[in-house]
């Protein structure tokens, strides 16, 4: 809703029915009242474009939508089958700095450095939050996380 109230265009991607069984009356209300925020439900992400920023994401019902940014809120089951050049555990969740294993180290090798807080097995791909393996799954936790990722993002683009 705040991006939307700043006159940018939303889409949300639900991989359920609809909003309801998870989210309260008034919230969807004001989600699908909202002529700025597309709800595709039984939907998936399943590509992201770009070269030094996101340009595009593909969603399996529409086609590729234009977007600068991604937020990703998967619960407690992650999706990111989509993913499948990170590094991650045995449920699915992205394993991120010093987590990550000893295979997918031999890259960070060849660049002379290791990988960065929250920065993924992929140079310059970094999670928070629930997609996250070892995460609090809490919200102020994952703003957190966000935040501290910025602040990763801008030492990469820095070295």
């Amino acid at each position: 809703m705040y991006l939307s109230s700043n006159g940018c265009p939303v889409h949300l991607v639900v991989r359920g029915d609809d909003l309801s069984a998870r989210m309260s009356s008034y919230l969807v209300d004001r989600l699908t009242d909202d002529p700025r925020v597309q709800v595709h439900t039984r939907s998936h992400i399943v590509g992201l474009e770009g070269d030094r920023g996101l340009r595009r994401v593909a969603i399996d019902s529409v086609g590729e939508v234009d977007a600068r940014g991604l937020f990703c809120f998967i619960g407690a089951d992650p999706a990111t089958a989509w993913l499948p050049d990170l590094d991650r555990d045995d449920d699915g969740f992205v394993r991120t700095g010093t987590d990550i294993t000893v295979q997918s180290l031999t890259r960070w090798q060849a660049m002379g450095r290791e990988p960065l807080p929250f920065e993924t097995s992929l140079p310059r791909i970094f999670a928070a939050g629930d997609v996250r393996r070892g995460s609090m799954k809490r919200v102020a936790a994952a703003v957190g996380e966000g935040s501290s990722a910025v602040a990763s993002v801008h030492r990469a683009l820095a070295g």
